[in-house]
């Protein structure tokens, strides 16, 4: 016979398995598209902490989403790939090996539209504000102030 069938090589036998795992991975596939349809489903989402980064902040002269393109900057040009982290992800504890308390010596503030806090005459334009935690606070979550101007920190 020499391999050859009616003049062809031979199927072969693991050709079953290997689609028999395609579909599995298939099957796979399709249940976790299910579940990207329904978030509640997967939980709250984790963002890792990589560090802090410095930056000068000043809502006199910078409005709202300068200084939060600021604050970019400043995350990217210290942990390449990074970004700073959102109100919403620190307010709903979903940084991984994030610090207990803030040992940075400087006021953390956030970007975001959450973590914008009065903006004087409600004009989003100059004089906005950011929440922050202090040096010293615990980082759970809780903000107590916002802050105008000063050198700052943002969680990457």
């Amino acid at each position: 016979d020499g391999g050859a069938w009616h003049g062809l090589p031979r199927p072969r036998l693991d050709l079953q398995s290997f689609n028999e795992d395609r579909e599995a991975i298939r099957a796979k596939e399709r249940e976790l598209k299910s579940l990207e349809s329904r978030p509640q489903a997967l939980g709250r989402r984790k963002v890792m902490f990589a560090g802090f980064a410095e930056f000068d902040m000043d809502g006199r002269v910078h409005t709202a989403g300068e200084m939060d393109r600021l604050m970019l900057h400043a995350a990217s040009a210290k942990y390449p790939c990074a970004r700073p982290a959102t109100f919403d992800e620190y307010s709903d504890t979903c940084i991984a090996g994030l610090p207990e308390r803030n040992f940075t010596g400087r006021d953390i503030v956030f970007v975001g539209p959450g973590a914008t806090g009065c903006e004087l005459n409600h004009t989003n334009t100059l004089g906005a504000q950011k929440a922050m935690v202090p040096p010293g606070d615990a980082l759970d979550g809780t903000w107590g102030s916002a802050s105008l101007y000063g050198r700052k920190c943002v969680i990457c």
